[in-house]
C-alpha cells in the first residue's frame, strides 16, 4: 500500500492471540480503485492465516489453528471513527479525513491495551517531523531488529514501473531505457486464454542452460476446450523470459513456426548484466551473452558476456556442426517478438534470445514469449553477495541464489560488507521493466557460507522445510509417554499377536511403519499379511496436531538428521511397529495363488500385533540365506520370511509381464563418524533380496487399497498417477541408447521394459553400469508421480505408468507421509470402522490437499539429495578426488556431463579452451585437452588432441572443492586426458 502513496496502519501485539496488524477499509477501497495486483496482494493477507515461514514456532488458537497475519478494520461502519463528506470534497481529501479518524478512534479503543497505532505514509507527507514515515519506523525499532535497515535502503530504489517499484539502477535523472516488454493487462490475458492464443503453465528453467526454460501448457485444443494433453515449450532467453523467474505460473504466447528451435546445446550457469549492482551513472543492459560460431559458417552473434559461457568464462566458440537443414544465415530470433508494444520493441531490438539452430524436425520445439505473470512464487531465497563486494560499492550490492537457476538479485543495504561472506535469506521485492535483475532486501543470516551448519539450514530455508518445535496445542493431544495397550483396545480389532510378524527396514530405523507376516491357508492359496501403523488411532481428524502434520506433509530425510511429521514420541515408539510389544495396526491381508503370486482376495481391519522380530535388510537375507543353507527355517520368523520371499519373486514377475519398469537413480549411504556426524565415506546402496521383498508387498498393499477407496469413493478417493510420458520426452534416452550401438522401443511400458531387460542382458560382461546408466535416463524422461483426487481428473489419467497399475495409492507410510493419513481415515470409512471426516468429503478440497501434499513431497526429496550433495561435496573438500571413472549423461557444445557412480555426483566439466587452460592453472606440463569441434547430427564432442566423447561413455575425471562464497563451494570437474 505504501509502494502506491496510500496510508496504512500498524499495531503492536494484541492479547487473546489477536491479529498483530490491522489495515483500514477506507485504505483497501483507495488500493481497490489504484490496483488490482496490490489489492489482490492486500486481500490474500486478510483472509489467510498467518504461517510459520523461516521456520519460525507459531502459536495456534483453541482450534489448532494459527492466528490471522491481519485484520481488516471496516472504521468506515463504526460510530466515532467515521466522519460524514463534506460539500465537494475530493475522494483523496476524504479519505484523508477518515483515516486520521480511524487514528483517533483506535487510539482511545486500544489504550487500555496499551498498544498505540501508528500510522504509515511515505515522502512527504510523512510531515517536517518525519514521525510517520517508513523511515522514522526503521530508525525506532532498528535496535532491536537490525534487517529492517535493509528495508530503508530498498524503499530507496527509483520506481522502475511496470512489476513495482525498485530495482533500476540509477542513470543520474536520465530516464532508464526499457530492457523487458511490458506485461499485458489481466483483461488482455483473459480474452486471450479464451480464444486459445495464449496459454498459461509453470515457467521452469533448464538444468544446464539459464538462459532458456520450458512451460507446460494445453495446446490441444482453444482454450477450456482442449483435452488436457500438455505439451512442452521452450522460451529462449531472457528477454522472451520476460522477467519471469523459476517456478512462476506465467502466460505464453506461441511464436510462428517459422520461429521455432531446439534447445540449447551449450552449459550455462549464468548470465552477465553490466557490474550487476547498478552503480551510480551505470545504464543497465540486458546482455545474454549468446554467441555462437560455426552456425551455417557465419558468426551469430557476438559472445558479449565472458560469463555467459561458464563460470569462469568461456568465451571462445568450437566449430560446430549444424544440423540438416541449418540455414546459411546468422539471423537470430529479433526481441520484438518479445514485445507487445512498438516502444518496447524499439528499445530493445538488439538483445535477441540465443540463437536458433536450425535442426531436424524431431528436436524442433514449440517456442514461445511470456507476455505476463499470472501468479508469482517469489518466496524468500538463500544465497550470499558476490564474491567481488567491496567498500567501494558504497550500498549497492549484488546477491547471488544458491539456486542457479534464478537470477542474480540488485540489494541495497547499509551493512553491506558486514554480510559478505554470510549465507543470506532474501525476498525479492520487485523486477521493473527497466532492469536487467531484480531487486529485493536481506531480512536473515544464517551463518558463515561453507560452514555445515549454515548450508544445511539453506537446503531447509530453499525447499521451505517447517523446523519449528510442535505447537504446545499439538502436543497437548499426545497419550502419555508411558501409553500401552489395553484389553480395551483389542475391541474392534483383530488379536493377531500370536502370528509370525516381524519388520525388515534399513538400519537405525526407529519410525517402523509396517511389518509382514506368511502363512499357509490351504487350497493353494497363501495369506500374506502387510501390517501398518494405526497412526490414526492417536490422531482426531481436524485436531492441532493434525493439522500441524498436514502442513508439514512429510518427514524430511536428511543424511545426518531428519525432520519428523510427527513428534517423536508417536514416530519413535507409540506408532512404531517395534519388536517385542504390542502395537495398534491397520492390517491388509491378502490371499494369494501360491503357484502364480495372484492376489485373489484382500480384507482390511483394525488390528493388535506384536512383532516376533525387527531385522535389517541384511540380517534378513542373513537369515533367508541360512535357513535355505540348511534346507528348513530355524523358526516361524524363518519360515515366514522365507514363504514371503519365495511369493514376492512371484509378484514381482508378473508385474514385470504387465508391463511395469525398473528405473533406477543414484542412491548412496553415508558413513558418519560417531561423535562430530562428519561423514567419513559414501557408497552406492545395497540392494539385496529383502529390499525387493518388502517393496512387493507394500506395492501389493497400497494397489488393493488403492481398488477398495475409489469402488466406495469414486469422486474424493486419494490416488496416484505417474502419467504415461509423451514420445518427444524419450527423445535423450533414445539418442544415448543409439550411441551405445541399442535401440530402444518405448512404445508402451512394456516394451521399453523388455528393451531395458535386453540391453542389461548384452552388455552384461562388456559394461555391466551401462543397464543402470539407461534406466537413470528413463527416469529423468518423466515426469513424476503425484497425488490426486479420483474426481478431478478422467478415469483414463489414473494409470500409474512406471508400476503398469490402472489405479494406485500410498497406504504404507502413515508415519512420515500425510498422503497415508488421508487413505487411512478413507479406507477406516469403507469398512465401517469410522465415518468419512467432512473435510474429505469434496473432492476440490481433496484435490487442494493431494496438491500440497504434492509440493511437500518434492521438498522433501529436493532437500534430501542436496544434503547428500552437500555432505558429498564436504567429504571430496577434505579428500580430493584425484582419478575416478564418470559416465557421459549429455554431449553439449562447451563440455560434457558426468556421472561419477561412486560417489553418486554429477558436474559439467567444461572444456572450451580457456576454461581448461584456466582450470589447469600452476599444475604444470601435464597435457590438457579442449573442444575442437562439435557435431550436433551425431552428437559428439571432438577435442584438440582427437579424442572424441559421445553419451555414455567412459572417462577419467578429477572432482575438487574450490572454496567460493557467491553459491556455495563449487564441485569443479575436470577430464583426465587419456595420457595422465
Amino acid at each position: 500500500m505504501l509502494r502506491l502513496g496510500l496510508p496504512a496502519v500498524a499495531c503492536g501485539a494484541l492479547p487473546g492471540g489477536q491479529a498483530r496488524r490491522a489495515a483500514l477499509a477506507t485504505v483497501l477501497k483507495a488500493v481497490r480503485a489504484s490496483s488490482a495486483a496490490v489489492y489482490a496482494r492486500v486481500t490474500t493477507l486478510l483472509t489467510e492465516a498467518a504461517g510459520t515461514p523461516l521456520g519460525a514456532a507459531s502459536d495456534v488458537d483453541d482450534n489448532g489453528a494459527p492466528p490471522a497475519a491481519y485484520a481488516l478494520f471496516s472504521n468506515e461502519h463504526v460510530a466515532g471513527a467515521y466522519v460524514e463528506r463534506e460539500m465537494g470534497e475530493a475522494d483523496d481529501a476524504h479519505d484523508g479525513r477518515l483515516v486520521n479518524a480511524a487514528i483517533e478512534y483506535l487510539a482511545t479503543h486500544w489504550k487500555p491495551l496499551h498498544v498505540e497505532p501508528l500510522l504509515l505514509v511515505e515522502g512527504s507527507e510523512a510531515g517536517a517531523g518525519g514521525d510517520g514515515s517508513i523511515a522514522a519506523l526503521v530508525r525506532r525499532w532498528s535496535g532491536a531488529h537490525p534487517h529492517l535497515t535493509e528495508l530503508l535502503a530498498a524503499d530507496e530504489e527509483a520506481d522502475g514501473g511496470d512489476g513495482g517499484g525498485g530495482g533500476g539502477p540509477v542513470t543520474s535523472g536520465r530516464r532508464p531505457p526499457q530492457l523487458f516488454a511490458d506485461h499485458l493487462s489481466e483483461k488482455a490475458v483473459r480474452a486471450g486464454v479464451r480464444a486459445g492464443r495464449l496459454h498459461v503453465g509453470t515457467y521452469r528453467v533448464s538444468e544446464y542452460d539459464v538462459r532458456e526454460g520450458t512451460v507446460a501448457v494445453d495446446l490441444s485444443g482453444l482454450g477450456s476446450r482442449g483435452k488436457g494433453d500438455r505439451t512442452e515449450v521452450l522460451i529462449r532467453g531472457r528477454a522472451a523470459g520476460n522477467r519471469a523467474v523459476d517456478g512462476d505460473s506465467v502466460v505464453v504466447e506461441l511464436l510462428p513456426r517459422s520461429e521455432w528451435g531446439g534447445r540449447s546445446s551449450r552449459a550455462v550457469e549464468d548470465v552477465g548484466a553490466g557490474t550487476g549492482v547498478g552503480a551510480e551513472g551505470e545504464v543497465d543492459t540486458l546482455d545474454d551473452g549468446v554467441g555462437r560460431k560455426g552456425e551455417g559458417g557465419a558468426d551469430s552473434g557476438a559472445a558479449a558476456s565472458a560469463v555467459a559461457a561458464s563460470p569462469t568464462g568461456s568465451g571462445r566458440a568450437a566449430k560446430r556442426k549444424a544440423a540438416p537443414g541449418a540455414a546459411a544465415s546468422a539471423a537470430t530470433v529479433p526481441l520484438a517478438t518479445a514485445a507487445s508494444t512498438p516502444s518496447a520493441a524499439a528499445a530493445t531490438a538488439t538483445m535477441g534470445p540465443p540463437a536458433v539452430p536450425k535442426a531436424e524436425a524431431a528436436t524442433v520445439m514449440p517456442c514461445a514469449k511470456v507476455v505476463a505473470i499470472a501468479r508469482r512464487n517469489w518466496r524468500p531465497y538463500c544465497g550470499s553477495l558476490a564474491s567481488t563486494t567491496s567498500a567501494a560499492d558504497g550500498d549497492r550490492g549484488l546477491f547471488i541464489p544458491v539456486n542457479r537457476k534464478l537470477p542474480r538479485v540488485r540489494i541495497r543495504s547499509r551493512r553491506l560488507m558486514e554480510l559478505a561472506g554470510q549465507r543470506l535469506l532474501l525476498i525479492m521485492d520487485a523486477w521493473p521493466r527497466t532492469a536487467s535483475l531484480p531487486s529485493g532486501h536481506v531480512v536473515r543470516e544464517l551463518g558463515t557460507a561453507g560452514g555445515l551448519e549454515a548450508e544445511t539450514a539453506t537446503i531447509l530455508l530453499e525447499q521451505e522445510i517447517n523446523t519449528a518445535p510442535f505447537s504446545s496445542s499439538a502436543l497437548a493431544t499426545l497419550p502419555p509417554a508411558d501409553w500401552v495397550v489395553t484389553p480395551d483396545h483389542l475391541r474392534g480389532r483383530w488379536d493377531l499377536r500370536d502370528v509370525a510378524i516381524a519388520s525388515v527396514d534399513p538400519p537405525g530405523c526407529t519410525d517402523i511403519d509396517d511389518a509382514l507376516h506368511y502363512r499357509e491357508i490351504g487350497g493353494g492359496k497363501v495369506e500374506v499379511g502387510v501390517h501398518i501403523a494405526d497412526v490414526t488411532a492417536f490422531i482426531s481428524p481436524g485436531c492441532a496436531l493434525d493439522v500441524e502434520a498436514g502442513v508439514r506433509g512429510t518427514t524430511v530425510y536428511l543424511v545426518d538428521r531428519r525432520i519428523e511429521m510427527l513428534p517423536g514420541v508417536l514416530s519413535g515408539k507409540l506408532c512404531s511397529l517395534m519388536g517385542n510389544v504390542d502395537r495398534l495396526a491397520f492390517s491388509a491381508l491378502l490371499t494369494l495363488d501360491a503357484a502364480t503370486g495372484r492376489v485373489i482376495d484382500a480384507v482390511f481391519g483394525r488390528s493388535v500385533i506384536h512383532s516376533k522380530a525387527s531385522l535389517t535388510y541384511e540380517a534378513a537375507q542373513n537369515r533367508i540365506d541360512a535357513a535355505r543353507a540348511r534346507g528348513a527355517p530355524a523358526d516361524a520368523v524363518d519360515g515366514s520370511l522365507l514363504g514371503l520371499a519365495a511369493m514376492a519373486a512371484k509378484l514381482r514377475a508378473a508385474r514385470i509381464a504387465a508391463g511395469a519398469l525398473t528405473l533406477a537413480s543414484p542412491e548412496m549411504r553415508f558413513r558418519l563418524e560417531r561423535e562430530t556426524n562428519e561423514v567419513t565415506d559414501v557408497t552406492t546402496a545395497e540392494h539385496r533380496e529383502t529390499n525387493a521383498m518388502v517393496e512387493e508387498f507394500m506395492l501389493a498393499a497400497n494397489v488393493a487399497v488403492a481398488a477398495r477407496i475409489h469402488a466406495t469413493f469414486p469422486h474424493v478417493a486419494l490416488l496416484r498417477r505417474h502419467p504415461r510420458p509423451a514420445g518427444e520426452m524419450f527423445a535423450p534416452l533414445l539418442r544415448a541408447a543409439a550411441a551405445a550401438g541399442h535401440s530402444l522401443d518405448v512404445s508402451s511400458s512394456k516394451k521399453l521394459s523388455d528393451s531395458l531387460d535386453a540391453v542389461a542382458a548384452a552388455s552384461a560382461e562388456s559394461d555391466p553400469y551401462l543397464s543402470t546408466l539407461l534406466r537413470i535416463v528413463a527416469t529423468r524422461c518423466m515426469s513424476q508421480a503425484v497425488y490426486f483426487s479420483a474426481g478431478s481428473v478422467d478415469s483414463a489419467e489414473y494409470l500409474h505408468y512406471g508400476l503398469a497399475s490402472p489405479v494406485y495409492t500410498h497406504f504404507t507410510s502413515p508415519i512420515r507421509r500425510y498422503a497415508d493419513v488421508i487413505v487411512h481415515r478413507l479406507l477406516a470409512a469403507c469398512i465401517g470402522l469410522a465415518p468419512l471426516p467432512d473435510a474429505l468429503a469434496s473432492s476440490a478440497r481433496m484435490q487442494r490437499a493431494a496438491e500440497a501434499i504434492n509440493d511437500r513431497h518434492r521438498a522433501a526429496q529436493f532437500a534430501g539429495r542436496a544434503s547428500g550433495a552437500l555432505h558429498t561435496k564436504l567429504l571430496i573438500k577434505r579428500k580430493a578426488v584425484a582419478d575416478e571413472a564418470g559416465r557421459v549423461l549429455r554431449v553439449m557444445e562447451n563440455g560434457v556431463a558426468v556421472l561419477v557412480p561412486r560417489y553418486g555426483i554429477e558436474g559439467v566439466c567444461y572444456l572450451g579452451r580457456e576454461d581448461v587452460e584456466r582450470e589447469a592453472g600452476d599444475a604444470g606440463p601435464a597435457p590438457i585437452e579442449w573442444v575442437d569441434s562439435y557435431d550436433e547430427v551425431r552428437d559428439v564432442l571432438t577435442l584438440n588432441s582427437g579424442r572424441s566423447l559421445r553419451v555414455l561413455d567412459t572417462v577419467r575425471v578429477s572432482v575438487v572443492v574450490k572454496e567460493v562464497a557467491d553459491r556455495a563451494d563449487r564441485v569443479v570437474f575436470s577430464l583426465l586426458s587419456r595420457r595422465q
